[in-house]
């Protein structure tokens, strides 16, 4: 009987993720929410995204995908972002704190050109149960198509995400 609540455990801790000694192998998706600072004006967005967290001795990289619906004025823009996040995990006890940066390609489906966008956050995730919360600020200057200059794009978001 020992061993099947032994064996029970151990599969259950896995089914969340992998962190083995040095190693981490953590996907994750979520959600999030986030004020977007345009040109002197605010607007709340959502965003959705998935990445997955790789790392050895507490470094970690995530390849990650973002869907942003961004409101400017009347107009509701889709945003795609492909890009990666690199911070370093600090085990905190209970919890993992992973402050990182990251870069992005950011792609608008009309009025502005794709362009590269930065942002820098952290990252913090309990150590028993498979959640994330993360707070982020993201830099994007994406030039209009129209008219030619660069629009100023600043957001803070908050993100609400699951680990598998």
């Amino acid at each position: 009987m020992r061993r099947i609540i032994v064996c029970f455990l151990l599969l259950c801790s896995f089914a969340f993720g992998v962190r083995i000694g040095g190693f981490e192998l953590s996907p994750e998706f979520g959600f999030g929410a986030q004020n977007t600072k345009s040109n002197g004006e605010s607007h709340s967005d959502l965003s959705a995204y998935g990445r997955v967290w790789v790392g050895v001795n507490d470094f970690v990289f995530a390849p990650q995908v973002r869907y942003n619906q961004v409101s400017v004025y009347q107009d509701k823009l889709t945003n795609w972002q492909y890009g990666a996040l690199f911070g370093y995990n600090f085990d905190l006890f209970v919890l993992y704190a992973t402050p990182f940066v990251g870069l992005n390609y950011s792609t608008y489906d009309k009025f502005y050109d794709n362009k590269l966008a930065y942002s820098a956050g952290l990252r913090v995730s309990p150590n028993f149960i498979p959640v994330s919360a993360s707070i982020e600020y993201e830099y994007l200057r994406p030039t209009n198509k129209f008219i030619g200059r660069e629009k100023k794009m600043d957001a803070l978001r908050f993100s609400v995400g699951v680990s598998f």
